[in-house]
């Protein structure tokens, strides 16, 4: 049985493939990051920092989710208080 690797998105759990982004899995389930320098078919620059999102991995930081690479057991919020 193949382990299918798990990132958490603002409670919600969502399985990714290995070259997915935050983004990539938050657009494939709905979930709204704004973006302004993120262009499909582009290679992902995260220079304008618009969809920057709450990561906790090792440790809690902000990162850009079109050039942050999904891990295993990643938590992420899109909607920080």
């Amino acid at each position: 049985m193949i382990s299918q690797d798990t990132i958490i998105i603002n409670g919600n759990e969502f399985s990714f493939e290995p070259e997915d982004t935050i983004l990539d899995i938050a657009q494939r389930n709905d979930i709204d990051i704004p973006t302004l320098c993120h262009l499909k078919g582009t290679a992902p620059t995260g220079a304008c920092r618009v969809c920057v999102v709450e990561v906790e991995d090792r440790r809690k930081d902000l990162r850009p989710a079109c050039s942050t690479s999904a891990a295993s057991n990643m938590i992420v919020q899109t909607e920080s208080p």
